[in-house]
């Protein structure tokens, strides 16, 4: 019976300024699997402000638009975790990279991003489907 092991891959992101979009990669490579997303807030954006973090994996990789995480409030508890339920991840056994590709985090600072930055951290488990 084959085994494997799901190896967490981790990002901390913070964005360089309120309001400038930013992206972070993280690699992923052909024959992984991505079994689960999460992200937890560490510093919360301030009130009534439109800014998001949203995590997909690249196009390149076979990722839909949003298909970890879809566009997710930067305000809320700091400490709180909110999971990825997107298109990608609904499938059996989670989402199987087809190509070399990336997991993409976006900040997105919206119309009114507010005066504090925000930060979160993000938690992907992913495994090696097959031994490309």
């Amino acid at each position: 019976m084959a085994q494997f092991q799901i190896r967490r891959k981790q990002v901390a992101c913070t964005p360089t300024a309120v309001a400038g979009a930013q992206t972070w990669s993280i690699a992923i490579k052909k024959g992984e699997r991505l079994h689960f997303g999460s992200m937890q807030r560490a510093v919360a954006a301030a009130g009534s402000t439109t800014s998001t973090f949203d995590v997909r994996v690249s196009a390149a990789a076979g990722g839909q638009a949003a298909g970890v995480l879809a566009a997710t409030d930067t305000e809320g508890a700091v400490g709180s975790i909110v999971d990825g339920v997107g298109a990608d991840l609904a499938n059996a056994g989670g989402f199987l990279a087809t190509a070399d590709g990336t997991i993409d985090v976006t900040y997105t600072p919206g119309a009114t991003p507010g005066a504090t930055v925000p930060s979160a951290r993000f938690t992907f488990g992913v495994s090696r489907a097959f031994p490309y």
